[in-house]
């Protein structure tokens, strides 16, 4: 029978307030429950409050889930060949645009500078009919992203005089203004060239005497400086990126003889990497059915029955579950390409690229080995900023290195902490200045893969405070804070500001829950319901929705959806991963795929949480079989795969998790995504490397 006060709408000072008009409230979320309703909750109760002598009428009330608005400004990315929806105090003029394609989001950018305007504006009138458009009471944001010209002269230090700035005005009917909120930089010789977030911080709010509000950029910097997606919305609304963000996990190990030689290698696994899988399993030394090896120069009974090389591929979902291009080397910046078009073709925004550090690739260059994962860092980080691109680059790295004792000479977890440092400050020393890697708020964002993770003694392990102290020290040593997602509900003090559940397996889910009947290919009896996949789903999906509730304006949850699971072609990486139902290890793990319904059940899931942020796992990890790359099929492997888009084996198994990515991202953001579009990426390909030398044709 107790009320408990969810959210309420700033008071409206009747005292100022127009008379006879229609007037629109809406509520903000109480601190203490962020608008969320409790558990146990069996009714919810709307209240009306009114102290004006006279009276107030209500009416049209409405209700909904809580979000922060961002308003829609017109061409707030500079898309377009004209600027009409924005004035300035000179002329204004749009660059790049197909000539010169070097937006951060799109292909335009607007450019202030001397010989034309120093300011641009745009002003968008209060609203009461329309949940659009600015409110009442409502602390407001504003942010663009900013890059002044090379050349420019800057200082090497900041000068009050040179800045550039965001910011809201309030106005009223008599033209009065009123600041809101602001944002100032002042750019030093150092920043010339590169891309950087300007956020304002809020002054004040939205009044009843204001009738519009106004978002204007500035500069008075001594030559031209480019600024691109402009953005305007209430405080915690904006971020500098797309509302709704889709990004997708991407391995970079895979090694190709082909591409890279064999100069140099001391073995097949050096050859190929995570193409090979001939090591011993855990649960029984003996057995080699999960071993694939792809080196056929000595060999033809390492083919497939197919005549394909067989690679550390689970043959479960059939012999042609291959990558379409064949066994492609991850340093290829042709590969790359293809997948970055590929991606973005479907709707995503970004890549996750899973790192190990960069004290690992110098441990492995000094070894005599390939740093290929940092080498395939290198080239994806080039494409995605190529002219016309303005894909987005993330990475997810993994401290495990260090506490598994992968990187030598650290004993100690001081040497350690150490180590994560060094890595982490290498990488904001190596992003800082690309426009593809991808920022919240303008901070560096870092996905954390196990973010508690211990040595195997379980005498070290990563905690909330050591995370601090680590983050603190990457500021301290590079002057930019990070935007830490780790996989872990971390408690206050944590710095993770993201949290991305990555588990992605459960033992309900699996095919086989004994080791003997993963060996012998047989499904353990009774098969796994549906039903105990939505209930695992939500689980994961909760988790994350909860943890980020407790500071609404402060943490993001990013849900994570996965098409599948299956790692028996790595043997579970010959370790007992799980303990089956036998209560013996269970070394590999395949979940089961509820006749066609896995994917379509874990995403509908992420998306009954609201999240504006998911997760795919994953582009390419052809190892665990939960890759959305297109799969080999031989007649689509001509090239003629647009022709052959209609054909169930076409859209099922070589573009299948493809096109369903395509769909469910399209209604998640409502844009327009054609599958032709995804078939015209891959068979263009196709015939780059069947017709031209300089492109690697894998088999």
């Amino acid at each position: 029978g107790s009320w408990t006060s969810l959210a309420r709408s700033a008071p409206l000072d009747a005292a100022h307030a127009p008379r006879g008009v229609w007037l629109r409230l809406s509520t903000l979320p109480d601190p203490s429950h962020d608008a969320r309703v409790p558990r146990g909750a069996q009714a919810l109760r709307f209240v009306l409050r009114c102290s004006v002598p006279g009276g107030v009428y209500f009416d049209d009330l409405e209700v909904g889930r809580f979000c922060y608005a961002e308003y829609p400004l017109l061409d707030g990315s500079f898309e377009a060949a004209s600027v009409s929806s924005w004035q300035g105090d000179g002329p204004l003029a749009i660059q790049g645009g197909a000539a010169q394609p070097d937006g951060y989001y799109g292909l335009g950018h607007l450019q202030l500078g001397p010989a034309g305007s120093q300011r641009a504006w745009q002003t968008l009138p209060l609203s009461t009919t329309s949940w659009d458009a600015p409110d009442l009471g409502r602390p407001l944001e504003a942010g663009a992203w900013w890059r002044p010209a090379p050349g420019l002269g800057l200082p090497a230090s900041p000068d009050p005089s040179l800045f550039v700035e965001v910011s809201v005005l309030g106005v009223d009917a008599q033209g009065f203004e009123q600041r809101i909120a602001h944002g100032r930089w002042h750019p030093t010789d150092s920043s010339s060239g590169n891309w950087r977030y300007l956020q304002t911080a809020p002054e004040s709010t939205v009044l009843s005497a204001h009738s519009r509000v106004r978002l204007e950029l500035r500069s008075t910097l001594p030559g031209e400086v480019s600024v691109d997606f402009a953005q305007l919305g209430e405080a915690y609304s904006i971020d500098g990126n797309p509302r709704r963000k889709v990004g997708a996990n991407y391995v970079g190990r895979y090694r190709s003889p082909l591409f890279a030689g064999e100069a140099g290698l001391t073995g097949a696994q050096e050859r190929w990497r995570n193409w090979r899988w001939v090591a011993p399993n855990a649960c029984d030394s003996t057995f080699t059915g999960f071993f694939h090896d792809p080196d056929c120069a000595t060999s033809a009974s390492c083919l497939r029955s197919n005549g394909r090389r067989d690679l550390a591929i689970s043959r479960r979902r059939g012999v042609d579950q291959l990558p379409l291009i064949g066994a492609y080397d991850s340093r290829d910046p042709e590969v790359v390409r293809y997948h970055v078009e590929l991606a973005q073709a479907a709707g995503l925004d970004h890549f996750i690229f899973d790192w190990l550090g960069h004290k690992l690739s110098r441990q492995n260059v000094l070894q005599g080995r390939e740093p290929i994962n940092e080498e395939t860092l290198e080239v994806l980080l080039d494409v995605a900023e190529a002219p016309g691109s303005d894909f987005k680059v993330a990475v997810m790295y993994e401290p495990k290195v260090h506490y598994l004792g992968w990187v030598a000479g650290e004993p100690t977890e001081a040497e350690k902490h150490a180590g994560i440092i060094e890595d982490l400050v290498w990488l904001v020393e190596h992003q800082r200045s690309r426009r593809s890697a991808l920022r919240r708020d303008g901070e560096l964002v870092v996905f954390v893969f196990r973010d508690t993770q211990c040595t195997p003694n379980g005498q070290q392990c990563l905690d909330a405070v050591e995370w601090s102290a680590i983050a603190q020290a990457v500021e301290a040593a590079t002057g930019e804070g990070l935007f830490l997602v780790g996989d872990v509900s971390q408690p206050a003090e944590s710095p993770m500001s993201g949290l991305s559940r990555w588990q992605l397996v459960d033992l309900s889910l699996l095919e086989h829950r004994t080791y003997q009947d993963a060996q012998a290919g047989v499904v353990t009896l009774p098969e796994p319901d549906v039903s105990l996949l939505e209930q695992h789903a939500r689980a994961v999906h909760s988790v994350g929705a909860s943890w980020a509730a407790e500071k609404d304006s402060q943490r993001v949850a990013v849900a994570v959806v996965w098409p599948g699971f299956d790692d028996s072609g790595v043997g579970g990486w010959g370790v007992p991963n799980l303990v089956g139902t036998d209560g013996q290890g269970l070394c590999v793990r395949v979940c089961s795929e509820f006749h066609g319904a896995f994917y379509s059940t874990v995403v509908a899931s992420a998306l009954e949480t609201g999240t504006d942020w998911i997760q795919v796992a994953t582009w390419n990890d052809w190892n665990e079989d939960t890759q959305l790359e297109p799969a080999w099929e031989r007649e689509a492997a001509s090239g003629r795969i647009e022709a052959l888009l209609g054909s169930p084996k076409v859209r099922g198994h070589v573009l299948g998790r493809l096109l369903e990515t395509q769909a469910w991202v399209a209604e998640f953001k409502g844009a327009s995504l054609e599958p032709a579009a995804v078939a015209r990426v891959a068979g263009a390909y196709l015939d780059r490397a069947a017709t031209l030398p300089s492109v690697t044709q894998y088999d």
